[in-house]
Parts: C-alpha cells; structure tokens; sequence
C-alpha cells in the first residue's frame, strides 16, 4: 500500500526565533498560506508565512472597548477567506472574532437559557465559519451538534446532530427491565 502521506517540512519548538510550542491544539491556513498554530498551554497563536518561516505570535487582544484581554487554554483557531481570525477560547468561555493585529470584532458567548440547558458551561473547543458570516462551534458536552450563530451572533440552532438508533437488544432489554434497572441504563448520545 502507498504512503497516504509524505512529511515534506516541519517544525519544532524554538525559542531563540521567538515561539515555543507547549500544546499545540489546532493549526489553520489562510488564503495566502500563512499558518497559524494555537497553543493551549502558552494562551498564543503564532503565526508563520507560507515559507513557515516566523512571523509573529498574538497573546494579546484588545476588545471593542478598548481594553486588553488574553486567551485561556485556546484549543482552535479558524481563519476565513477574508483573513478573519476566529479563536475557540475555550477556558475564557468564547470564541473571539479578530482581525491581524489582535483588534477584536467580536465575541460570541452562550448561556443556559439559549440552549435550553441546565448547569451547561460554554466551552468552545473548535470554530469555523462560512462565507455568510454563520459561526459553527464544537463545545465540550453539547451532543446535539454544533453550535451555529449567525452574523450577529445569536444562537440560531444546532447543526449536524447525529442520530443514535437504539438496537433490538437494546429496545428489548428497556421493556422488561424493572423501574430501577431502567434508571440505571446509560443513556445513549
């Protein structure tokens, strides 16, 4: 069988040239070729031109107010045909919507309410985004698909559940199983 694949380039750590990799969580490319890694462990995304040659790394970020703000233990990173950087900020409880420099455009959160979830905790794990502006977020217990948002950031539903068909045993074993067998079944997502 032929190789799938073949490493043509690759990097490590270096931090005479200015980055370190701890944890890398996720990677993206954009239209240009640049990369850019997210590192969950160093809160940064480093980013490296099509030659993968570095280029700069981002740790801080300035919301619309005006202040500064950093990531919590970001675990994805998705950049769109526009060059817009989306981060799964995944500790912080966000995604952040931001240009090159760190300048934030927006910020997308979710609560118990929207979801009509009780003791969820937002925690984005993975993010892209379409030409239209939707937002598609991967979080951490949500079962029911992925999050989708629509350009002005209001949860508008889930996206890509997948349905779990319970088999004949299964179907047989919860009609003659007593109350408390029942109630002891792992439920199935």
């Amino acid at each position: 069988m032929p190789d799938a694949a073949t490493v043509e380039k690759y990097m490590v750590s270096s931090p005479t040239e200015g980055y370190t990799f701890m944890t890398p969580a996720d990677v993206a490319t954009d239209a240009d070729g640049n990369l850019y890694v997210c590192d969950s462990s160093t809160n940064e995304i480093t980013v490296f031109d099509g030659d993968l040659e570095y280029s700069k790394t981002l740790s801080s970020f300035t919301l619309p107010d005006g202040t500064s703000t950093t990531l919590t233990a970001p675990q994805g990173v998705f950049v769109d045909a526009k060059g817009t950087l989306y981060i799964a900020d995944s500790e912080g409880g966000r995604v952040i919507v931001c240009d090159h420099s760190g300048a934030i455009s927006r910020v997308i959160t979710v609560s118990n309410e929207e979801l009509y979830l009780t003791d969820f905790e937002f925690i984005p794990l993975k993010v892209a985004a379409d030409a239209w502006g939707n937002v598609y977020i991967l979080a951490k217990g949500v079962f029911d698909g992925l999050l989708q948002f629509n350009s002005s950031d209001d949860f508008i539903g889930f996206v890509g559940s997948n349905e779990v068909d319970a088999s004949v045993l299964d179907v047989l074993w919860k009609k003659i199983a007593t109350k408390r067998q029942r109630e002891q079944y792992a439920k199935t997502v």
